[in-house]
């Protein structure tokens, strides 16, 4: 594929994600209003297993050896964004927290993993371009904590038990 590994975890599959999220913004008013639970779970559990599985060193290298690979994590990725802005009011608030919150550790689990493993884990990027990875999936757990820190602090401030 040609592609260094930051560009594949920092520019192709969030890329991949925003175009399933964009197809859902543009065709939410175009779909009946009410979710079915069970696609709200299903929803549920893709976005918590779909973008760990494809940032597995073995995947990351099939998806770089491989274009049907590559096809199928973009895909995936923009199946998965889709689902989860389209089922996010369906989901109840423990579930919203609780999606957000595994978000932050899976990006401070693959920072510590590819950030400080001795030797490359994928085969088709060296060990440098890796820690630099750690370094920015490091960087993006703070930044994410710090949003959804800015957003649950602000929704206590204007909640109206507080008043």
């Amino acid at each position: 594929m040609g592609e260094s590994m930051l560009e594949t975890m920092f520019l192709r599959m969030p890329l991949a994600l925003l175009v399933g999220v964009a197809a859902a913004v543009w065709l939410r008013p175009r779909l009946p209003p009410a979710v079915p639970r069970v696609l709200a779970i299903a929803a549920f559990v893709a976005a918590l297993l779909v973008m760990p599985f494809w940032m597995l060193p073995i995947t990351m290298d099939r998806a770089a050896a491989f274009a049907e690979h590559a096809i199928a994590r973009d895909l995936s990725l923009a199946l998965t964004g889709f689902l989860t802005l389209l089922c996010w009011q369906a989901w109840a608030p423990l579930w919203r927290h609780l999606w957000l919150i595994e978000q932050i550790a899976m990006l401070l689990r693959y920072a510590v993993w590819y950030g400080l493993a001795p030797a490359a884990l994928c085969t088709a990027w060296d060990a440098g371009e890796q820690q630099a990875v750690g370094l920015g999936l490091l960087a993006a757990a703070a930044a994410v904590s710090a949003v959804y820190a800015a957003w649950s602090f602000s929704r206590v401030i204007r909640s109206p038990a507080r008043r």
